[in-house]
């Protein structure tokens, strides 16, 4: 019976299914073992695992809490660069509005000044007939006298 050693810490495959990494290795894409499961010893060869886990050169556990802290460090100023980029935007947003409702108001101001100039202007003519003695005068209806 072939013998079979048990995993120490999880596992896993790269992409390309070529090597095995620690958990928390950028390179690791599936989970290959848990602690406990069984690796057989086909797997124990290729990959080099002693007791369980991966050897000492491929599987120091600080090179891979490092290279997941900077991997993450960049996910975060990747994540707040974009989060500002997105609130200047809003902002950008914003004040473009105000700029487009502030416009829309001028131009309903300038037509409704516009609009009461020319109402003045029409009363200004027609009281000026008026004084000149052009204005409308009633005619009486034919046929019938006031008396």
């Amino acid at each position: 019976m072939a013998q079979l050693m048990v995993a120490a810490m999880r596992l896993c495959l790269t992409a390309d299914r070529e090597e095995l990494v620690a958990e928390g290795d950028p390179r690791a894409a599936f989970l290959y073992a848990s602690v406990g499961d069984e690796i057989p010893q086909s797997a124990v060869e290729k990959f080099g695992l002693v007791d369980g886990k991966l050897p000492e050169n491929d599987g120091d556990l600080a090179e891979v809490e490092r290279l997941a802290a900077v991997e993450a460090a960049a996910n975060a100023q990747r994540l707040a660069d974009e989060a500002a980029a997105a609130e200047a935007q809003r902002k950008a947003d914003e004040e473009a509005a105000a700029i487009e409702a502030k416009r829309v108001a001028d131009e309903a101001a300038a037509a409704e000044a516009a609009k009461k100039a020319a109402e003045v202007s029409a009363e200004n003519e027609g009281s000026g007939d008026k004084e000149n003695g052009e204005g409308t005068t009633k005619e009486a209806k034919p046929g019938k006298t006031k008396g």
